[in-house]
């Protein structure tokens, strides 16, 4: 009887904290800007363009993937369960990988469509997350892919 395929299941979407990290670096920034040495039509001129990288960044940000499961195995495509639908995916570039969030580039199997999947550690468990970090740094090579026929 053979073993079954090692597997790992991680909630994705953001922490309730993180909703806040962009408007909150927005404010700073802009504060920062005003009291800058700088004449008024400069000031204007930056914070116009904070203003429009913010909305194009939160733009970005709410079509990344909310809240699933992602169930990853060492020997294949991975599985994205969201809104009741299940996805096969693969990754598809190097992951973001900190201590607090994980930031996965997939590709969905067959398709191709890009996705990318934000794993926060406070929302799984902690050996749940420091698995997803180890697998997603020394099994870089395998990147949980189809496997190719030779």
């Amino acid at each position: 009887m053979s073993a079954a395929p090692e597997s790992l299941t991680v909630r994705t979407g953001e922490a309730a904290w993180l909703k806040h990290a962009p408007p909150a670096l927005a404010v700073l920034a802009g504060l920062g800007l005003l009291t800058a040495p700088t004449t008024i039509a400069w000031k204007v001129l930056a914070l116009a363009a904070l203003l429009a990288f913010y909305r194009i960044g939160r733009r970005a940000w709410r079509r990344a993937v909310r809240i699933g499961r992602l169930q990853i195995y060492r020997d294949g495509p991975g599985r994205l369960l969201r809104n009741g639908e299940e996805q096969r995916v693969e990754t598809a570039g190097s992951a973001w990988i900190t201590p607090w969030l994980c930031v996965i580039p997939l590709k969905t199997v067959p398709g191709a469509a890009m996705i990318r999947c934000m794993v926060c550690a406070s929302e799984n468990r902690p050996e749940d997350f420091r698995r997803l970090r180890v697998w997603l740094r020394l099994c870089a090579d395998s990147r949980f892919r189809s496997r190719e026929p030779s």
